[in-house]
């Protein structure tokens, strides 16, 4: 059962990476060249092969650190806090079971 998943999902990433970059020069699919795209989108196309980016490729990915750390922060202290306010929940329910199962003990001794 595991090696069929397994193939399926290898048979999908493939014809993924086929269908954006087939086999053979300009073959990609490229809506931006299509007979029927609309102008707007030929210009605009052209327009960000020409120009430079605004901002530099390096600064770019250590934004993207520096989120993807303070998101895994987040992610770990939110877990850490709903644990921590799940046993205490659990905590006091026991807590407040061995109370009331002694001092009934205590009541009928």
């Amino acid at each position: 059962m595991a090696f069929d998943q397994q193939a399926s999902t290898f048979s999908y990433v493939c014809s993924r990476v086929y269908l954006h970059n087939p086999p053979g020069e300009e073959n990609s699919l490229n809506l931006a060249t299509a007979p029927l795209a609309p102008e707007a989108l030929k210009d605009h196309v052209a327009r960000l092969r020409d120009e430079d980016p605004e901002v530099n490729q390096w600064v770019c990915i250590g934004m993207l650190a520096i989120c993807l750390g303070l998101m895994a922060a987040t992610a770990e202290f939110v877990g850490l806090v709903i644990l921590s306010s799940h046993t205490i929940e659990t905590l006091i329910i026991v807590q407040r079971w061995f109370t009331a199962s002694t001092s009934c003990g205590n009541s009928l001794a």
